[in-house]
Protein backbone atom coordinates (compact mmCIF):
# COMPACT_ATOMS: atom_id res chain seq x y z
CA UNK A 1 0.00 0.00 0.00
CA UNK A 2 1.22 3.77 -0.83
CA UNK A 3 2.48 5.40 2.74
CA UNK A 4 0.85 9.07 2.00
CA UNK A 5 2.02 11.74 4.53
CA UNK A 6 1.30 15.34 5.21
CA UNK A 7 3.86 17.92 6.19
CA UNK A 8 4.01 21.21 6.91
CA UNK A 9 8.07 20.31 6.78
CA UNK A 10 9.00 23.95 6.75
CA UNK A 11 6.73 25.04 9.87
CA UNK A 12 8.98 26.57 12.63
CA UNK A 13 12.31 26.91 10.24
CA UNK A 14 12.92 30.69 9.22
CA UNK A 15 15.21 31.59 6.01
CA UNK A 16 15.89 35.32 7.01
CA UNK A 17 18.11 35.88 3.75
CA UNK A 18 15.77 33.96 1.33
CA UNK A 19 12.51 35.32 0.11
CA UNK A 20 9.26 34.31 1.76
CA UNK A 21 7.98 30.95 0.81
CA UNK A 22 5.12 30.66 -1.21
CA UNK A 23 2.08 28.75 -0.42
CA UNK A 24 1.16 26.58 -3.42
CA UNK A 25 -1.84 29.26 -4.41
CA UNK A 26 0.86 31.47 -5.36
CA UNK A 27 3.61 29.45 -7.05
CA UNK A 28 2.39 30.00 -10.45
CA UNK A 29 4.99 32.89 -11.47
CA UNK A 30 3.75 35.75 -13.68
CA UNK A 31 5.29 34.82 -17.01
CA UNK A 32 6.47 38.49 -17.14
CA UNK A 33 8.49 38.05 -14.56
CA UNK A 34 12.25 37.64 -15.54
CA UNK A 35 13.32 36.47 -12.51
CA UNK A 36 10.95 33.86 -12.01
CA UNK A 37 11.71 32.43 -16.10
CA UNK A 38 15.46 32.36 -15.43
CA UNK A 39 14.82 30.08 -12.82
CA UNK A 40 16.63 26.54 -13.32
CA UNK A 41 13.46 24.15 -14.30
CA UNK A 42 13.84 20.60 -12.30
CA UNK A 43 14.34 17.68 -14.99
CA UNK A 44 15.65 13.98 -14.67
CA UNK A 45 14.99 10.59 -15.16
CA UNK A 46 11.10 9.79 -15.13
CA UNK A 47 10.18 8.00 -12.31
CA UNK A 48 7.78 4.85 -11.94
CA UNK A 49 4.18 3.95 -11.76
CA UNK A 50 2.48 5.18 -8.64
CA UNK A 51 1.79 1.76 -8.05
CA UNK A 52 5.11 0.67 -8.03
CA UNK A 53 6.34 3.81 -5.28
CA UNK A 54 6.71 2.21 -1.70
CA UNK A 55 5.47 5.83 -0.07
CA UNK A 56 5.00 9.64 -0.80
CA UNK A 57 5.01 12.87 1.31
CA UNK A 58 3.22 15.57 0.17
CA UNK A 59 5.15 18.87 1.64
CA UNK A 60 2.36 21.38 2.96
CA UNK A 61 3.15 25.22 1.55
CA UNK A 62 5.67 24.11 -1.00
CA UNK A 63 3.46 22.46 -3.53
CA UNK A 64 5.88 19.13 -4.29
CA UNK A 65 5.63 15.44 -3.13
CA UNK A 66 8.45 13.71 -2.41
CA UNK A 67 8.46 9.79 -3.06
CA UNK A 68 10.44 6.84 -2.62
CA UNK A 69 10.07 3.42 -5.28
CA UNK A 70 12.64 1.88 -7.17
CA UNK A 71 15.64 3.81 -8.82
CA UNK A 72 16.00 4.47 -12.77
CA UNK A 73 19.87 5.44 -12.50
CA UNK A 74 20.83 2.96 -9.92
CA UNK A 75 18.99 -0.70 -10.96
CA UNK A 76 17.69 -2.62 -7.77
CA UNK A 77 18.25 0.29 -5.38
CA UNK A 78 15.63 2.45 -4.17
CA UNK A 79 15.32 6.88 -5.17
CA UNK A 80 14.33 9.78 -4.54
CA UNK A 81 11.49 11.56 -6.64
CA UNK A 82 9.85 14.92 -6.90
CA UNK A 83 6.52 15.95 -8.29
CA UNK A 84 3.80 18.23 -7.98
CA UNK A 85 1.02 18.02 -5.27
CA UNK A 86 -2.18 17.68 -7.35
CA UNK A 87 -3.79 20.79 -8.33
CA UNK A 88 -0.03 22.71 -8.54
CA UNK A 89 0.62 24.34 -11.96
CA UNK A 90 4.01 25.24 -10.98
CA UNK A 91 6.23 25.45 -7.75
CA UNK A 92 9.61 27.79 -7.50
CA UNK A 93 11.70 27.42 -4.32
CA UNK A 94 14.61 28.94 -3.22
CA UNK A 95 18.34 26.87 -2.63
CA UNK A 96 18.31 25.76 1.30
CA UNK A 97 14.39 24.89 1.11
CA UNK A 98 14.24 21.88 3.26
CA UNK A 99 12.27 18.30 1.63
CA UNK A 100 13.06 16.07 4.13
CA UNK A 101 15.06 14.17 6.74
CA UNK A 102 18.08 12.35 5.92
CA UNK A 103 17.51 9.45 8.11
CA UNK A 104 17.46 8.43 11.80
CA UNK A 105 20.20 6.65 13.28
CA UNK A 106 23.51 6.84 15.70
CA UNK A 107 26.83 7.94 15.47
CA UNK A 108 29.85 5.56 15.03
CA UNK A 109 33.57 6.17 15.34
CA UNK A 110 34.09 4.12 11.92
CA UNK A 111 32.46 4.44 8.30
CA UNK A 112 29.52 1.59 8.01
CA UNK A 113 27.36 0.83 5.21
CA UNK A 114 26.93 2.94 1.55
CA UNK A 115 24.64 5.38 3.43
CA UNK A 116 26.93 7.02 6.15
CA UNK A 117 27.71 10.77 6.11
CA UNK A 118 30.56 12.13 7.60
CA UNK A 119 30.56 14.70 10.00
CA UNK A 120 33.13 17.11 8.91
CA UNK A 121 32.05 20.68 8.32
CA UNK A 122 35.32 22.48 6.31
CA UNK A 123 34.38 26.33 6.31
CA UNK A 124 32.79 28.77 8.98
CA UNK A 125 30.77 29.90 6.03
CA UNK A 126 28.88 26.27 6.05
CA UNK A 127 25.67 26.32 6.64
CA UNK A 128 23.42 24.39 9.45
CA UNK A 129 20.38 24.31 11.27
CA UNK A 130 20.60 25.94 15.00
CA UNK A 131 17.55 25.92 17.10
CA UNK A 132 15.33 25.64 14.19
CA UNK A 133 17.26 27.97 12.09
CA UNK A 134 19.47 28.39 9.08
CA UNK A 135 22.31 30.06 9.68
CA UNK A 136 26.59 29.15 8.91
CA UNK A 137 28.59 27.66 11.32
CA UNK A 138 29.98 30.99 12.90
CA UNK A 139 26.64 32.39 13.00
CA UNK A 140 25.64 29.31 15.70
CA UNK A 141 28.95 29.23 17.80
CA UNK A 142 27.68 32.96 17.49
CA UNK A 143 24.25 32.92 19.06
CA UNK A 144 24.76 29.65 21.06
CA UNK A 145 27.81 31.78 23.25
CA UNK A 146 24.75 34.89 23.21
CA UNK A 147 21.92 32.47 24.31
CA UNK A 148 24.45 31.54 26.87
CA UNK A 149 25.17 34.90 28.10
CA UNK A 150 21.22 35.62 28.12
CA UNK A 151 20.73 32.57 30.00
CA UNK A 152 23.45 33.53 33.07
CA UNK A 153 21.97 37.25 33.30
CA UNK A 154 25.40 38.54 32.37
CA UNK A 155 25.46 40.09 28.90
CA UNK A 156 29.76 40.27 29.40
CA UNK A 157 30.05 37.44 30.58
CA UNK A 158 32.59 34.87 28.55
CA UNK A 159 30.95 31.98 26.94
CA UNK A 160 33.55 29.43 24.77
CA UNK A 161 31.61 27.08 22.80
CA UNK A 162 33.14 24.55 20.73
CA UNK A 163 32.18 22.04 17.50
CA UNK A 164 32.53 18.71 17.72
CA UNK A 165 35.12 17.26 15.93
CA UNK A 166 36.83 20.34 14.73
CA UNK A 167 39.21 22.72 16.01
CA UNK A 168 38.65 26.45 15.20
CA UNK A 169 40.85 29.04 15.35
CA UNK A 170 41.45 32.78 14.03
CA UNK A 171 44.08 32.96 10.92
CA UNK A 172 46.29 36.05 11.97
CA UNK A 173 47.23 36.39 8.13
CA UNK A 174 43.92 35.88 6.44
CA UNK A 175 42.35 37.42 9.63
CA UNK A 176 39.59 35.05 9.52
CA UNK A 177 38.10 32.29 11.22
CA UNK A 178 39.22 28.17 10.45
CA UNK A 179 37.51 25.69 11.03
CA UNK A 180 39.35 22.22 10.59
CA UNK A 181 38.52 18.33 12.00
CA UNK A 182 39.99 17.62 15.48
CA UNK A 183 38.94 17.03 18.94
CA UNK A 184 36.42 20.17 19.21
CA UNK A 185 37.77 21.57 22.37
CA UNK A 186 41.52 22.68 24.06
CA UNK A 187 41.85 19.76 25.94
CA UNK A 188 42.53 15.66 25.39
CA UNK A 189 39.07 13.78 24.95
CA UNK A 190 38.10 10.22 23.50
CA UNK A 191 38.00 9.86 19.73
CA UNK A 192 34.61 11.69 18.42
CA UNK A 193 32.78 9.50 16.85
CA UNK A 194 31.28 11.64 13.64
CA UNK A 195 29.93 8.96 11.16
CA UNK A 196 26.30 8.85 11.13
CA UNK A 197 24.73 5.50 10.21
CA UNK A 198 21.58 5.47 9.23
CA UNK A 199 19.30 2.68 11.31
CA UNK A 200 18.56 -0.52 9.17
CA UNK A 201 16.02 -0.28 6.56
CA UNK A 202 13.58 -3.27 6.00
CA UNK A 203 11.74 -4.06 2.53
CA UNK A 204 9.36 -2.44 1.86
CA UNK A 205 10.70 0.23 3.98
CA UNK A 206 9.06 2.60 6.80
CA UNK A 207 9.12 5.51 5.41
CA UNK A 208 7.89 9.18 7.22
CA UNK A 209 9.13 12.55 7.00
CA UNK A 210 12.37 11.75 8.89
CA UNK A 211 14.42 9.17 6.68
CA UNK A 212 13.51 9.44 3.45
CA UNK A 213 16.20 11.57 2.40
CA UNK A 214 18.77 8.94 2.66
CA UNK A 215 17.52 7.13 -0.69
CA UNK A 216 18.46 10.20 -3.20
CA UNK A 217 20.83 8.57 -5.63
CA UNK A 218 23.90 10.19 -7.16
CA UNK A 219 23.05 11.20 -10.40
CA UNK A 220 26.38 12.57 -11.69
CA UNK A 221 28.43 9.44 -11.16
CA UNK A 222 28.93 7.06 -13.88
CA UNK A 223 31.77 4.00 -13.85
CA UNK A 224 33.88 5.63 -16.52
CA UNK A 225 33.20 9.51 -15.27
CA UNK A 226 36.55 11.06 -14.88
CA UNK A 227 36.97 13.42 -11.28
CA UNK A 228 36.64 16.76 -13.45
CA UNK A 229 33.62 15.39 -15.26
CA UNK A 230 32.10 14.29 -12.23
CA UNK A 231 32.54 17.76 -10.01
CA UNK A 232 30.88 19.82 -13.41
CA UNK A 233 27.91 17.21 -13.83
CA UNK A 234 27.30 17.93 -9.74
CA UNK A 235 26.26 20.91 -11.14
CA UNK A 236 23.60 19.96 -13.22
CA UNK A 237 22.46 16.62 -12.54
CA UNK A 238 22.37 16.93 -8.38
CA UNK A 239 19.98 19.26 -6.87
CA UNK A 240 19.90 17.80 -3.01
CA UNK A 241 22.17 18.93 -0.44
CA UNK A 242 22.62 17.92 3.02
CA UNK A 243 22.87 20.21 6.04
CA UNK A 244 23.38 18.99 9.32
CA UNK A 245 21.27 19.95 12.67
CA UNK A 246 23.39 20.90 15.54
CA UNK A 247 22.48 21.06 19.08
CA UNK A 248 24.08 22.89 22.20
CA UNK A 249 25.17 20.16 25.03
CA UNK A 250 27.53 19.93 28.43
CA UNK A 251 30.33 17.74 27.35
CA UNK A 252 30.27 16.33 30.84
CA UNK A 253 29.51 18.35 34.53
CA UNK A 254 31.62 21.46 34.62
CA UNK A 255 32.89 20.32 31.10
CA UNK A 256 33.09 22.47 27.59
CA UNK A 257 29.95 23.38 25.76
CA UNK A 258 29.92 21.83 22.28
CA UNK A 259 27.78 22.28 19.37
CA UNK A 260 27.47 18.71 18.46
CA UNK A 261 25.71 17.40 15.06
CA UNK A 262 22.32 15.38 15.78
CA UNK A 263 21.35 14.72 12.16
CA UNK A 264 21.65 15.32 8.59
CA UNK A 265 18.40 16.55 6.61
CA UNK A 266 17.99 16.88 2.39
CA UNK A 267 17.70 20.56 1.32
CA UNK A 268 17.94 22.12 -1.99
CA UNK A 269 21.38 23.10 -2.94
CA UNK A 270 19.90 25.95 -5.30
CA UNK A 271 17.08 27.86 -6.53
CA UNK A 272 14.50 24.96 -8.57
CA UNK A 273 11.72 25.25 -10.76
CA UNK A 274 9.01 22.01 -10.56
CA UNK A 275 7.22 22.16 -13.34
CA UNK A 276 6.57 18.05 -13.47
CA UNK A 277 3.41 16.56 -12.53
CA UNK A 278 4.86 12.82 -13.18
CA UNK A 279 7.96 12.18 -10.63
CA UNK A 280 11.02 12.65 -11.50
CA UNK A 281 14.56 11.24 -10.13
CA UNK A 282 16.52 13.66 -7.65
CA UNK A 283 20.25 13.55 -7.42
CA UNK A 284 21.97 14.66 -4.73
CA UNK A 285 26.45 14.89 -4.74
CA UNK A 286 28.25 11.94 -2.82
CA UNK A 287 31.91 13.46 -2.98
CA UNK A 288 34.35 11.92 -5.26
CA UNK A 289 36.34 10.87 -2.76
CA UNK A 290 33.31 8.89 -1.90
CA UNK A 291 33.64 7.14 -5.39
CA UNK A 292 37.09 6.63 -4.73
CA UNK A 293 36.51 4.58 -1.77
CA UNK A 294 38.59 6.10 0.64
CA UNK A 295 38.73 4.66 4.11
CA UNK A 296 38.64 7.50 6.47
CA UNK A 297 36.92 10.74 7.07
CA UNK A 298 40.06 12.56 7.54
CA UNK A 299 40.77 11.88 3.72
CA UNK A 300 37.82 13.27 2.62
CA UNK A 301 35.48 9.90 2.74
CA UNK A 302 32.04 10.14 3.69
CA UNK A 303 29.13 11.62 1.92
CA UNK A 304 29.15 15.13 1.39
CA UNK A 305 27.39 17.23 4.09
CA UNK A 306 28.07 21.16 3.37
CA UNK A 307 26.65 23.75 1.97
CA UNK A 308 28.41 27.09 2.02
CA UNK A 309 25.81 30.13 2.79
Amino acid sequence: ALLVLILEVTQGFQFPHLKRLRSPAHCRASANSEAAESIEVFSGPLGPSEDEMYGALEVGELGIVIEVGPSTIVPGTLGLFARLADGVERSDLPAMTLLAGYARGSFSDSDIGDKTVGFALRSPNTAVFFERQLMTVSGALASAANGIRKSAGDPTSASEIYLAGHDIFYDEESREMVVQLGNGCNKNSVSFARYFVPGETSMPPLLSAQNMGQFCNDRAFFTEVTEDEYLERTQSENCVQLVWRLELQEDGPGQALLLVPTWPVSVLARDISFRNSAPMELGTTYGWSYWQSTAFILEGAGKSAEFDI
